[in-house]
């Protein structure tokens, strides 16, 4: 059997005649050493050599890579590159090139010989010669084709690796872009539709953050389920001719805790509603991590080409800003962008941005809102509402800036803490004005209620603002104890021990209503204004606030009603046994000047019977 000839491509002599003699010893000739890309195409003419060892960088204007791209599309001859740069940058590139492997230099007899032996078999298989494949691995030694298969297996993992996410096994986020590129080239040709659904998860850094990752991974790992559950193969919306266009949906893992869906072949943008509104529907099943229920729901933005926009960067940008504007929203899960949503988009970056230095800027300021004995009509608590003024666009609504905070835990511990400073602050000015002392109440937020150390920071406060914890009124959402209630309660149990009073606020809105109230040490019930609003003319809503004063009273809690503003409100839910009110009807959000003006007059309303 005649021998493998190699040309060897290196502009170093003494590493070029070193790999000569490794080449001899281990039985290959030698046809020839050059050291230029250029010299390396017209002896590959010549010669016609089996196999060439190409060095990637070379004298001359030519490359290794060019060089070898040539030689392989005029000449078919394999080529291995032999290189001391081993960077990721210059294998990615060398792998991308047309070549049969490459091997770092100095390489030792027996790296040289299995990729030598590679490249070599991977030429025939691509020449379809069977016969010389099998006598080829026949003559190599057991041990050195064990090495051959566990090398190719190992590029075949490194490139799944390299393809799909680990932990859910979708596609990463590089290979979810370049399918949803195909996707659309596709489309165009058959003239359909395409939708990219950005699927974004709700609390999730919280749980990660409080449960620890494990927990996370599991979360992460369940959400993939549901999407390959919810995804399904005859969601492939039309049948067309072409067998390109099978099997084309796609998952990917886009960040985190957010997901990328690219749903093909659409002809009618409502079957895309149909796969939203499944996955939705999947998310209101709670996730059980170590025996225990956790409610994490989902967000969905989408856009479609071509009616939205026709390249892939577009798409996924508008699909991000509908996914926004969907978690932006109080009752919509998801959105279908609109061209009127980018402008909002804009102005969505830049309140984030600015926010961040709302602090230092001194645009945050608080407004204080009294709460009101019912039956003396005597102020008995502030409650602290944060405001913002931002330079260009006035007045920003709390609901809309304390979302953009909560999207960043850190941002959103910092606001949180600094309202409450500066809240305890307020209330012991006023004691040191010999006022009528009251509570100061202030809202916390979930990512402050589960953070580690929230009872380490609230004492930390009191003790900077000289405030006794009596007069403390922490406040929480009730929605907000769906998840993790265990650990929250645990917080609020250790502000409770040192005399911090706790409220539940917007009781009868959430999830949870009656199933966790016995458990939590709070002292009051702050009755959500939806009931409120319509008391006097809806008999339901008089019922339902009956029954929460009822059960109020039971367990020996304070009941507090918000939004009152009318007379005919304030007297019915005295009648009640409603104690204490909140609203306009008594007064609107103070400065703290204004605030301490009222103060001083003890008594703001007097109910008429």
């Amino acid at each position: 059997m005649s021998k493998v000839r190699i040309l060897i491509v290196e502009d170093e002599g003494i590493n070029a005649m070193a790999t000569k003699g490794r080449l001899e010893d281990l039985g290959y000739e030698v046809t020839g050493i050059v050291a230029s890309g250029e010299e390396a195409i017209e002896i590959s003419k010549k010669e016609l050599p089996d196999l060439i060892l190409m060095d990637i960088k070379l004298e001359g204007e030519m490359t290794g890579i060019e060089a070898a791209e040539i030689i392989n599309e005029k000449f078919n001859i394999p080529v291995v590159y032999l290189t001391a740069h081993s960077d990721p940058a210059t294998l990615e590139q060398a792998k991308e090139s047309v070549q049969q492997g490459y091997i770092v230099k100095p390489p030792d007899e027996k790296d040289l010989a299995i990729a030598i032996e590679c490249a070599l078999y991977r030429d025939k298989v691509e020449r379809q010669k069977t016969r010389d494949r099998e006598l080829l691995i026949s003559e190599l030694s057991s041990s050195l084709e064990k090495e051959i298969t566990e090398r190719v297996m190992t590029e075949q993992r490194l490139e799944r690796m390299a393809k799909f996410d680990d932990l859910t096994e979708l596609l990463k986020r590089e290979s979810s872009i370049l399918h949803l590129v195909m996707l659309l080239k596709i489309a165009k040709k058959h003239k359909t539709k395409v939708a990219l659904l950005m699927v974004g998860l709700d609390d999730f850094k919280m749980i990660n953050e409080t449960l620890g990752h494990e927990a996370g991974d599991l979360i992460l790992k369940q959400s993939a389920g549901i999407f390959k559950t919810c995804l399904r193969s005859s969601d492939s919306f039309e049948v067309v001719s072409d067998k390109e266009m099978n099997g084309l949906n796609a998952l990917g893992r886009w960040g985190s805790d957010e997901f990328m869906l690219n749903l093909a072949s659409i002809t009618d943008v409502r079957d895309v509603e149909v796969v939203i509104k499944r996955i939705i529907n999947a998310f209101e099943t709670p996730f059980v991590i170590n025996g225990k229920e956790y409610h994490i729901s989902c967000n969905i933005g989408a856009a479609i080409y071509p009616d939205d926009c026709f390249d892939a960067d577009s798409l996924i940008k508008y699909a991000d800003i509908a996914l926004a504007k969907a978690k932006s929203s109080n009752r919509v899960k998801y959105k279908f962008f609109s061209h009127e949503m980018s402008n909002e988009a804009v102005r969505q970056l830049r309140l984030k941005n600015d926010l961040r230095k709302a602090i230092e800027n001194t645009e945050l300021f608080l407004m204080y809102q009294p709460q009101v004995d019912l039956g003396a009509g005597r102020i008995i608590g502030m409650e602290a509402l944060v405001r913002w003024k931002h330079g260009e666009y006035d007045f920003v609504p709390p609901s809309e800036f304390i979302s953009i905070a909560e999207q960043d835990p850190d941002l959103m511990m910092r606001i949180g803490e600094w309202i409450l400073y500066q809240a305890c602050k307020q209330a012991k000015t006023w004691q040191n004005l010999d006022l009528p002392p009251v509570l100061i109440a202030v809202n916390v937020s979930p990512i402050q209620l589960l953070h580690p150390d929230f009872a380490g920071t609230v004492k930390r406060i009191l003790n900077q603002t000289v405030l006794s914890p009596e007069y403390l009124d922490i406040e929480i959402t009730e929605s907000h104890l769906i998840n993790d209630t265990d650990k929250a309660i645990d917080h609020l149990k250790l502000l409770s021990e040192i005399g911090v009073s706790i409220s539940i606020d917007d009781f009868g809105k959430g999830y949870s209503s009656f199933s966790h109230i016995k458990n939590l040490p709070a002292k009051q019930i702050k009755i959500d204004m939806e009931f409120v609003r319509g008391i006097c003319v809806n008999c339901n809503n008089e019922k339902v606030t009956r029954a929460i004063i009822s059960m109020a009273h039971e367990l020996d809690f304070n009941s507090l009603a918000e939004g009152i503003e009318q007379p005919e409100q304030a007297l019915l839910l005295k009648n009640i046994k409603c104690m204490r009110g909140q609203g306009y009807l008594f007064s609107k959000p103070l400065s703290a000047d204004a605030a301490t003006e009222l103060l001083g007059k003890g008594v703001v309303y007097r109910i008429s019977e």
